[in-house]
């Protein structure tokens, strides 16, 4: 996000903008069997070094997600063109955790403004999940 304006410095002579880059992990193992994956930010208005990294992330606590079956952690981001979005907001996909819609007002501070996380039902994929201890059911029929 090249030129973001920063609304907090919106009045100072210098810092109104800066160029700020978003880098989304990808979670690959199921139920928490890696390292947390995360979204970083990093200002990288000056060539070297960057200046303040930050990170947000979904606290497992919220939903129980290691237990939840599937992997749990950051996974892709949208950041939309159209003006209403455009260097205000992004949608951030969470794996099982669902997507989460954050605003970037000051990019350190993040807003989240809307979330969605699926329920578990019947219809829910089961080979990613552990049932009686066995592992993942692939393949398995569900209801046995």
């Amino acid at each position: 996000m090249k030129q973001m304006p920063i609304a907090e410095f919106a009045h100072d002579k210098d810092g109104k903008s800066r160029d700020i880059v978003m880098i989304v992990d990808e979670a690959i193992l199921n139920e928490c069997s890696e390292p947390r994956q995360m979204v970083w930010f990093a200002d990288v208005t000056r060539r070297e070094p960057p200046d303040d990294d930050f990170e947000f992330h979904v606290p497992e606590a919220s939903g129980s997600f290691c237990e939840r079956g599937g992997r749990f952690g950051s996974h892709s981001s949208n950041e939309s063109m159209a003006p209403v979005f455009y260097k205000k907001m992004a949608f951030i996909a969470f794996f099982n955790a669902g997507v989460e819609r954050s605003t970037f007002a000051i990019p350190i501070i993040r807003t989240e403004v809307g979330y969605f996380i699926p329920s578990i039902t019947a219809a829910t994929d089961k080979r990613c999940m552990t049932v009686d201890r066995q592992g993942p059911l692939q393949g398995r029929d569900p209801d046995q």
